[in-house]
Formats: structure tokens, sequence, C-alpha cells
């Protein structure tokens, strides 16, 4: 169970990283959000640019447009569902469950869209080569990801301006395969679930920043087809994604990927604020659905609370999404996990305005991997090497990620042959 979930985590990592691109700006005199907090990047609902709605001359309750949302969002159709949501939020503005229902439509409609994008990268003047990939996923992104992103920050916050939020879905359908459903999320969404959906958002807005930062063409296909050796040895899908960046960086057709563009010294700073928000929710998480003291049966996410105290207990397991009920060293792994999040993200926050300790350097060190290797017994080489995510981000240089990602790839992948190649 622990290398599942583990996997699973660093899959979806790979997934976002290899699907979206460019990002949005927002306003860097806002105000900072505290850790309960909702995003400063939109106050309201009205914040959030949105398609002209007719309204009826006598348009149905508020009530019923919900309902409608939910039947639409149980059958995965997330065009209609939105629809009936926003129609409830214009009519009220301060709706939680509509604007939890834009959330789960929009994190619907972004999903399809990042699904779509292998098929609308390749440039059919220069078939094979994926020339001006960058621009394509520029214009894929600013006009199928950054809207439903944006639109999803401020509907999160309506729903943490709400004490009682509740939102109960039967089936929340999010990822199918034909007719078969995958990753089914209905249960209760309350604020432990917003909060890690507003992390989601945010690492997908800092990676769509930092994309946006830095020249984006490259040979797709190489991506495309490339083993990547999913679901075998642990060490060898580490050494074939290594492999793959070094062939990318030292591609001599596209001897700019990676290094800083034009834009770059004025998004990289913000795409870093992004990072370090998003790491800190996914940790946030965590400690909110711990702190329930609700029944946790007919929780997405929750605590398994075996002796009916209505309150998480220090050897009590978790339950998530996809895996259910964790074992005791699936919990574990989820709280190395949240660990990780948090000092990583106050790595990404160090030198800003949101630092989580302004009077001290907030450095990541490499050999914290250690109690995750030692606990699923992957026996990785680590070393003593403190990083500075936000020094990168905070003081962006022209090369940009390019020798950054290259000389890293070379250092893994030698040192995982150099412990005995793969296990």
């Amino acid at each position: 169970m622990p290398n599942r979930l583990l996997t699973t985590i660093l899959l979806t990592i790979v997934v976002c990283c290899a699907g979206l691109t460019v990002g949005c700006v927002y306003d860097d005199d806002q105000a900072a959000p505290s850790d309960l907090a909702p995003g400063p990047e939109a106050d309201s609902a009205r914040a959030v640019d949105r398609p002209f709605v007719p309204l009826a001359d006598e348009p149905p309750p508020v009530a019923e447009l919900i309902a409608q949302g939910k039947a639409a969002l149980n059958e995965r159709d997330a065009q209609t569902a939105h629809e009936k949501f926003l129609r409830a939020i214009v009519f009220d503005a301060d709706n939680s469950d509509a604007a939890c229902g834009l959330v789960l439509a929009d994190g619907i409609i972004v999903l399809d869209a990042l699904v779509a994008l292998p098929g609308q990268l390749e440039d059919p003047a220069m078939p094979g080569k994926s020339g001006g990939i960058g621009e394509n996923l520029q214009r894929v992104v600013q006009t199928s990801l950054l809207p439903p992103l944006y639109e999803m920050l401020a509907m999160i916050k309506i729903t943490q301006n709400d004490p009682h939020f509740s939102f109960w879905l039967e089936h929340y359908p999010l990822i199918i395969d034909g007719d078969t459903w995958l990753f089914d999320l209905g249960k209760e969404w309350d604020a432990a679930d917003m909060i890690a959906a507003r992390g989601y958002t945010y690492m997908l807005l800092g990676l769509s920043d930092t994309l946006l930062s830095l020249e984006a063409d490259f040979n797709w296909h190489t991506v495309f087809n490339w083993d990547y050796g999913f679901g075998g040895d642990i060490d060898q899908m580490i050494i074939n994604i290594c492999d793959l960046l070094i062939v990318l960086l030292t591609d001599e057709d596209y001897p700019n990927f990676l290094r800083l563009n034009q834009e770059g010294a004025t998004l990289l700073p913000k795409a870093g604020i992004e990072w370090g928000r998003g790491l800190r929710d996914l940790g946030l998480c965590l400690d909110l659905a711990r702190a329930e003291s609700d029944f946790q049966g007919d929780d997405v996410f929750g605590y398994i609370d075996e002796n009916g105290n209505h309150a998480w207990d220090v050897d009590e397991r978790m339950h998530v999404p996809y895996f259910g009920d964790l074992t005791d060293a699936g919990t574990v792994t989820l709280s190395l996990f949240q660990y990780y999040s948090q000092g990583i993200g106050a790595s990404f926050l160090d030198g800003t305005d949101e630092d989580i300790d302004p009077d001290n350097p907030n450095l990541w060190n490499l050999n914290e991997l250690d109690m995750l290797s030692f606990h699923l017994g992957l026996g990785l080489p680590l070393f003593d090497l403190e990083i500075d995510f936000g020094q990168f981000f905070r003081d962006a240089q022209p090369d940009g990620l390019h020798t950054t990602l290259l000389l890293l790839a070379d250092l893994i992948k030698e040192a995982l042959e150099a412990d005995g190649g793969v296990r």
C-alpha cells in the first residue's frame, strides 16, 4: 500500500508537469492569505470573468438549480453542471453549495483539457518535429485552463466564508475510462477538501507561470513515445525519467529549452509563491481533516474514528480517495507526504512576503527523504544537500532551469546506478 500511494502521488505530479504549461498573473500588492484564508486572487465571485448567463423571466429557485447541477455532476456532465451552478451564483452570490459545485465542475473541465492537450501540440507545418510547441501550449492553456483555475480560487473562497459548509454529492466520477469510473469522489465535501482543491489549483498555476517564464519549445514526440517504466521497478522508472530529461535538454534542435524568456524575470517570482501556497495547502488539508469532529464515514477525505469519540487520535488511520481505508503503513506514508509538502513549500516561500520564518532561512535538505526511503524499503542513496527552492524563483537567472535540471538528472541517475543499479 505505501508503495502504491507514493507512486500515485509521483505520477500525479508527473502528469501535471507534462500537461500544463502557462499561467496568468495576479496583483502582487494584494494581501497574503493566512493558512486558513483563501488566496488573494479574487475577493468575491464577481472578481471572475464569466460568460453571459441569460436570465429567465421567472428563474427557477436556487435550490432547484443546485439539484440540477448535482445531477449533472453525477453523470460527469461538467458543462451542464457549470451552467446550473453559475446561474445559482448569479442569483445568490454567497451560496457555498453553488460555489462548490462550480469548483467540482471546473475540476472536470481542467482535467479534460489536460487529457486533450497532447493532441493539440503538434505543429502541422512541421510533422514529427513539434515545432512551435511553446506557442501551442500557451494558446491551449490560456484559453482552456486559466479561466476555470481562477474561477476555482474565487469559488473556494466563498465556501470558506460559510462556517457550516458541507456539500453532499452521490457521485463525482472525476476520472473515467469509457463507461468505467476509475476515480469517484462522491460523498461529503467540506473545508478540508476545499483546501486540498486550492492546493491543487495553486500548484497548477505555479507550474503554469514557471513554464510561461521559460522557453517551452521541445520535441513532444520524444516525450510522448518515451518508455517511462510506470508500474515497474521504481528505481528504473526514475532512471528512465532522468534519461528523458537529459535527451530533451541536450537536443541540438532545441538549445534554449527551459531557459528564461523575456517575461521570465517578472513571472518566475510569482510562480514560486504559487508553488509554495499549493504545497502548503496540501499539507494543511490533512491537519484540517484530522481536526474535524463530525461523522467521518461519509467524508471524501477523513480519519477512521475507530473508538467513536468524534476526534482523531494519533493511532487512527486515514481514509483517502481511491485507496479507501489506509493501512497503518499507508497512513505513515501520508504523514510523510504532509511533512515534505510543508517543508518544501516553506522553502518556496522563503524570502517572500509569505515567509513563515522571516528571521531564518527555510532550506530543505535532500537527506530528509531518508525517512521515506527507510519506510518504503527503497534504500535510495541520499546525501546532505541543502536546497533553497525560493532563491531560484526570487533571483531568476537567464539560464533558467536548463543547466540545473541537466545536472540534477545526471546526479540522480549516477547515484542510483552506483548503488547497485535497478533492484
